[in-house]
Formats: C-alpha cells, sequence, structure tokens
C-alpha cells in the first residue's frame, strides 16, 4: 500500500474524529479520500495537521490575549439565547480549567467595548464600570454593587485604575457617590461631591467635599483608605470656586474612564511605591497639582503644587491651565496656559506656552508655540510634543531649552501621528503629503529630539492604533490595503536607502512583530474567516507554516523566542480539530 496515501487518509480521518484501519489496497484508500473530502472532512482546505496540542475544542473562541504572560484569555458567545455579547473566560497557568471572569461583555465590533489591564485589575464596559479582579478570581460591577453595599452608579462621571492595578475609585457627579477599593473590593463613599481625583501611596485623594457643594460646603482635597474607606481632610486651602454647574461639567469633560489617571485637571505627582528616586534628593516626589481662582487674576484660576510632607503650597507660573501631564519617571510635569487676551488649546486663537516644573530641581521653564494641544512626554522625560496650529508638531526641549517646530525645512511638517521607539532612540511618525493629496501618507524617521527626518515609505498605510515597532526600533511594521485584504511588510529605520519589504498578502489583524521574527495570520480567507498562522524569519525571508484554518492567536512572550502561543482553529466544516491549541515558537 502507498504510504503517502495512508497517512493522507488518516490526517483527513483525524479532522472527523474517526481513525484507519485499511488492510485493503491503494485504490480503497484514494476512494476514501475522495469521500472524505466530497464530506468537507478536509477541515475546510486546512491543511497540513496542526502543531501542539489542543486544549478545548469548539468553534466559538475569539479575542485572545495574553494577561501578565501567565494567564490566558479569550472570550466566546454568552449562553443566553439571542444575546449579542460574549462571556470572558480566563485560564490561569496551573489551572485545570478556564472559568468565566465577566459574563454579557462586548469586545467585538461595532460597539467594542475599550479595555485596560493594569497588574491583576482588568477594567472595561462602556464606561468602565466592569472589573475582574484576578487575585481573588472575582468580578464587580460598580453600577449594581450587591447588599451589604448600596453603592448604585448607573452612569458613571470617571472610572480609574491605580498605577500598579491595587486601587480603584470611581465616581458618579449625578447622585454624588464615590467609590474607593481594590479590585472587586469596593467602598461606596456617599454623598460625596468630587471635582477631581488621584491616587497616591495606598489611598485615594479626592479634590471635593464630603457633601454636596450647593449645601454650602467648600471644596477641600482628602485623603481616602481604600481598605478602610477612612476618610481625612489634608491641610490644602479649601477652595471656593469649584460649586458652580459649570464646574461640574468641566469634571465630566476633564475626567473619564480606562486610565491610571482619571482627572487631568488634579494630578498627583509621584507618591508611589517604586517611582524613580530624585538624583538631588535620593526620595521620588510627592506632590498635588490642582487649580484655583486667584484674587491677582481673577476669574482666572492659577495652578498650584502642594507638598504633603511638607504641607506647603507652591503657585505655579501661568493660568487656566488645560490639564497636567506628568512625565513617565514622574519627575516633572508639563502644562498649557494662554498669553494674555487669546484663548489657547484646540479651540484656540493664538499662541500659548507650554510651561515645565521640575519636582526633583524646582526649575521651571516655558516654550511659546501656536496654539499648542496634546502634550505627550518622551519615555526619558527630558522632550514634550505638542500638536501646534491643527497641523505641526512642537518640540520642547527641556534640557536644552529649545523650542521648535519639527520637520519645519522638509515636506514632513504636517504631521498625523507620532511616537518613540522602545528605548527613546528614535521617533517615527506618519505625515500628510496634502501637495500631492489631501490623504496622501509618508513614514518618517529621526532622531531622538526630532532631527534629521527622513521618509521611510508613501502610504496609504492601514495601522490600529500606535505605530507597529520591533522592539529594537529598527524596523517599521506596515500594513497596507491591498484590494479587499491587507499586506504585511516592514521597513528598516536604520538602513539608507529604506527598503520595504513586503512578506505577506491576504494579512489579517491578528500580528506581533518582533526584532527578528514576525507571527501573523496570513492568506487570510474572508469566505472561512481564517488563514494561516505563519511565523517568518525577517533576516532570511522565510516563512514557516504553523496551522491553517486559525482565526486569532495569543503569545505569552516574544517572538523572537521559544514562546508560547495558543491560537483558534476553525475549519469550513465542523471538526474534532476546532478549538483551541496550544504550540511553542521553534528555537530562532
Amino acid at each position: 500500500m502507498d504510504e503517502s496515501y495512508t497517512e493522507e487518509a488518516r490526517f483527513l480521518l483525524r479532522r472527523c474524529g474517526m481513525s484507519l484501519r485499511l488492510t485493503r489496497g491503494k485504490g480503497s484508500v484514494a476512494r476514501m479520500l475522495a469521500v472524505l473530502a466530497l464530506a468537507g472532512c478536509d477541515g475546510g482546505g486546512a491543511g497540513p495537521a496542526v502543531l501542539g496540542s489542543q486544549l478545548l475544542a469548539g468553534r466559538d473562541f475569539g479575542n485572545l490575549f495574553y494577561w501578565n504572560h501567565s494567564t490566558l484569555g479569550f472570550t466566546r458567545p454568552t449562553s443566553v439565547p439571542g444575546a449579542t455579547t460574549e462571556d470572558l473566560w480566563v485560564w490561569p497557568d496551573g489551572e485545570a480549567e478556564p472559568l468565566v471572569a465577566l459574563t454579557e461583555v462586548d469586545w467585538s465590533p461595532p460597539t467594542d467595548w475599550s479595555e485596560v489591564i493594569v497588574g491583576n485589575t482588568l477594567m472595561t464596559g462602556a464606561q468602565g464600570e466592569r472589573i475582574y479582579d484576578l487575585d481573588r478570581r472575582a468580578a464587580i460591577d460598580l453600577t449594581r454593587v450587591p447588599p451589604p453595599l448600596t453603592l448604585y452608579l448607573p452612569n458613571l462621571t470617571f472610572a480609574a485604575v491605580r498605577r500598579d492595578g491595587k486601587a480603584l475609585v470611581a465616581f458618579r457627579a449625578e447622585d454624588a457617590t464615590l467609590a474607593v477599593g481594590q479590585g472587586a473590593n469596593v467602598i461606596p463613599i456617599a454623598p460625596f461631591q468630587a471635582h477631581g481625583a488621584g491616587f497616591m501611596g495606598a489611598d485615594v485623594v479626592v479634590q471635593g467635599a464630603p457633601v454636596r457643594a450647593s449645601n454650602g460646603v467648600l471644596d477641600n482635597v482628602y485623603r481616602v483608605s481604600v481598605a478602610t474607606g477612612e476618610i481625612s481632610k489634608m491641610e490644602v486651602p479649601p477652595f471656593d470656586d469649584l460649586t458652580s454647574e459649570a464646574n461640574r461639567l468641566d469634571v465630566e469633560f476633564y475626567c473619564g474612564a480606562f486610565s491610571t489617571y482619571p482627572c487631568g485637571r488634579f494630578r498627583v505627582v509621584g507618591c508611589g511605591e517604586g517611582d524613580p528616586p530624585c538624583a538631588e534628593t535620593g526620595q521620588p516626589p510627592c506632590a498635588l497639582l490642582y487649580m484655583r481662582t486667584d484674587t491677582a487674576m481673577a476669574p482666572r484660576r492659577r495652578p498650584y503644587a502642594f507638598d504633603p510632607a511638607t504641607g506647603q503650597e507652591l503657585a505655579l507660573p501661568g493660568f487656566d491651565p488645560d490639564v497636567f501631564v506628568v512625565s513617565p519617571d514622574q519627575h516633572r510635569v508639563a502644562w498649557m496656559t494662554a498669553q494674555d487676551g487669546e484663548v489657547g488649546g484646540v479651540a484656540g486663537t493664538g499662541d500659548s506656552d507650554i510651561h515645565v516644573h521640575d519636582f526633583c530641581t524646582g526649575a521651571e521653564s516655558t516654550c511659546t508655540l501656536g496654539r499648542p494641544s496634546m502634550l505627550a512626554w518622551r519615555g526619558d522625560g527630558r522632550l514634550v510634543t505638542a500638536t501646534i496650529d491643527d497641523y505641526y508638531l512642537g518640540l520642547f526641549n527641556v534640557d536644552a531649552g529649545s523650542c521648535e517646530r519639527f520637520g519645519k525645512d522638509t515636506t514632513l511638517w504636517d504631521v498625523a501621528s507620532h511616537q518613540y521607539s522602545p528605548a527613546g532612540d528614535r521617533m517615527v511618525g506618519v505625515s500628510w503629503n496634502r501637495a500631492v493629496d489631501p490623504i496622501a501618507q509618508m513614514l518618517w524617521v529621526s532622531d531622538a529630539d526630532g532631527h534629521q527626518p527622513r521618509m521611510l515609505a508613501e502610504g496609504p498605510f492601514q495601522f490600529y492604533g500606535d505605530l507597529p515597532l520591533s522592539p529594537d526600533g529598527r524596523r517599521v511594521f506596515i500594513i497596507r490595503i491591498a484590494g479587499e485584504q491587507l499586506s504585511y511588510g516592514w521597513v528598516s529605520t536604520v538602513d539608507q536607502p529604506a527598503v520595504e519589504q513586503v512578506i505577506a498578502s491576504a494579512h489579517w489583524q491578528a500580528s506581533r512583530g518582533g526584532d527578528h521574527r514576525a507571527l501573523l495570520i496570513d492568506r487570510w480567507n474572508g469566505q472561512d474567516a481564517s488563514g494561516s498562522l505563519g511565523l517568518f524569519d525577517l533576516d532570511r525571508g522565510t516563512r514557516q507554516e504553523l496551522a491553517r484554518a486559525v482565526t486569532d492567536f495569543a503569545i505569552d512572550g516574544s517572538v523572537d523566542g521559544e514562546a508560547r502561543v495558543v491560537y483558534s482553529v476553525r475549519g469550513r466544516f465542523a471538526s474534532g480539530q476546532d478549538g483551541l491549541w496550544q504550540t511553542t515558537l521553534p528555537p530562532p
């Protein structure tokens, strides 16, 4: 009997959940192959056997991800008849089987809830109200906390998780209800009218009053214990100008969900465990930022910094700051303020000052640019970027004291988006080439200070969120619309001239790029809504196929190493191979 025929038959039979026992000749095997193919037991052209081991059977897995490299997460449709939502499942390492984390979530288009994972806390929902605590294996809906608690927040004004994921705060202005907690353990504090909130050490600090401001109680700053809910007033001068309806609307505009910083106009600098110390003092800074009316510049409000350790308040330059933006190392803060007679920000009419205060040295610096907005820090806290005059990118090098416009003497000045490499040693971005076409795009790279920009490739591009950079920043991965499908490739940020390398056509959205390899779904079949899972060696230009009929995947480490990969398989026709599979990437 021809061995190749026999192995092909065994493979197709495995897809159909059957076994092979043959004693007759080659003709019977060939006839069986034809019957199996006509019956659809070939998995919709799924091809060679999948690699690894099957974890779960089924055809309805989606939204695969790894949580902290040790917990697999995925969704399955909600079992309630007629429901269009999904249930979130988590499968921590060492557990015998997965467990339901959240029911009736909506992580798929067209609604597609946002989600943020910080430490072992997951926040999702339409307003950040759905919380899952991985440590306690417990879930909570902030809009409906069960007895004995009486918290009911159907429309949250803001909700946020601390930077380490070990605390949360939520507020609803409509009935002045504040909530603090650790993961799924939440304590309601009502009535409490909040105009800002942040995290300080193990506690929450709130700018507001423990009764409604309409009752004549002036706002102050209160420290709330996350563990017990105990409230203590801090020695900050009271605020007599935050009781109007306009200011309550400001809270709704400048505070939000899905963030480690809930309110832009009330910020905590440092004060957290593990924050980098100042070289000058050996201690990390700790300060509160807020604003209130100063009699010398009324009705405008002045920014202030308060030192909880000394009880001292420091007046900062400018007035009516839009938001405070703290550097990643928690040492510096930047904010914008309009010049006299002008209105800054997005709806501005003239120049604005960008101020920076260094809490380690006490130094202050200023940069004046045309209508700056959307401030962002470089990772080392030494350079601030801003969108200026609607189209340009402004660069404020704090240490050098320089203040300039990006790409001033090039065609790249009209910046649509930008970001820094993981190491912070270069900047990449996309600019519009409106001289050629209103939507023409150019991908560029510059040095870390925004100097010497040069074009890498011309668009159009299809990016999802941040520009996909390799960990070493030496490659930008490019996704393009190619007819009704997507192509996937890369371009070097260091080689000159830059040459785009297209490595896959018919790509789907799932991909992970490394320094030397890329893992992605390509050869996408729109009819089957699946494709091949391919591992690409970017240096050698080779491709290794890991599986077919793949709809999604998750990876728990670097694609350049022997990382664990879980992927979902769904053939054109149902078979025993449909489900979640796990494999380990081969060594490079």
